[in-house]
This record gives C-alpha cells, structure tokens and sequence, in this order.
C-alpha cells in the first residue's frame, strides 16, 4: 500500500466558485445556441428544398423565400460570433510566431480580446443605431413585410454580447480551441 504524497487541491474561492459558475452558466447558453443555429440549417435546407420543388415541378416558387432565407442565414451568422469568440476560433496572425513563451501568449489573448471587444463594440452601436432608424421609419422586408428592426436590433444584440464574450477573454482564459466538441 503507497501512500499520497501530492499536495492535496487548493480550496475553492469565492472567485473561482463564481467563475465555475458562470462558465457552466456560459456552456448551456453556448449549447442552446449552437443547437437554435443547427436547427436553422434545417430549417433552411427545407425552406430551399420546398422552394426548388415549387419551382421546378410546380411552376409556384415559395413566397418569400429568399427573404426568409437572408433572414435565416444573417441569424445564423450573428448566433456563431459570441462562440467563435470564446473559443478563439477567430482568424488571428501569428507575425511573432518564434517567441511562444507564456508571457507572449498572455499578451497575445489581451490583445485579441481588447481589439475583438472594441471592433464587436463599435458594430453594436452602429448596428443599434440602424435598428432605431429602421424601427421609426417602419422598415419593413419587400414580400413578407416583416420589420427590419427585429433583425438589426437581433444583430445588435448579439455583436453586443460578442464584444463582451471577447472582453472576458481578457481576464479569464477560454477554452483551448480545437479541444472540443461541436456542441459541446
């Protein structure tokens, strides 16, 4: 029989407890919308599917369908930048590839974060601005006359939570990519 000689584990802080938290909180959220996304790209293939059969067979294109489709495939763009941020799946150059240390690394993620915050940031506000004005103009899509302000302001929204998604990646380090599941 051998006995443990490692150190026993660090007792968990109030930080790190509320951390954990959050990022369980952040894993469900995640999850929730990968899985409205991917239900979106079924969405659109039947939608295209249908439209196609209408066209060809029927002579009858589905009304409104590409407008449904730019709607879709906007929401779906929007829904997969606050994941690619935390996962750091963005595209990034690597100009000081040769010096890898871990202080490189630190500045480097800081960096990412601070830019990707401002630039989400920025799109947040101008996007937001759109959807006001879009909103008292009574902006509305040319077929199905759905109003443009829900889509801007989904947008907005989402660019909003983007920039935040990229500021935490500043002070709490995200996953390593390539290190995951699609879904999870």
């Amino acid at each position: 029989m051998e006995l443990d000689t490692r150190p026993p584990p660090p007792e968990p802080t109030a930080h790190s407890e509320a951390v954990d938290t959050a990022l369980a909180k952040s894993r469900g959220v995640e999850r929730a919308a990968t899985l409205l996304a991917c239900v979106m790209v079924v969405v659109l293939t039947l939608l295209t599917l249908a439209d196609v059969v209408g066209r060809n067979l029927f002579h009858k294109p589905l009304a409104g369908a590409t407008e449904v489709t730019e709607l879709i495939l906007a929401a779906m763009t929007f829904l997969f930048y606050p994941r690619l941020a935390w996962r750091s799946l963005h595209i990034s150059v690597d100009l000081f590839d040769w010096v890898r240390g871990p202080a490189m690394q630190r500045m480097h993620r800081t960096f990412a974060g601070l830019l990707g915050g401002a630039v989400f940031g920025a799109l947040a506000w101008q996007i937001g601005l759109q959807a006001v004005q879009s909103a008292e103009y009574g902006d509305v899509t040319a077929q199905l006359a759905i109003p443009i302000s829900w889509q801007t302001g989904f947008m907005a929204a989402l660019c909003a939570v983007t920039a935040c998604v990229y500021l935490a990646t500043v002070v709490i380090t995200p996953p390593a990519p390539g290190n995951h599941h699609p879904i999870d």
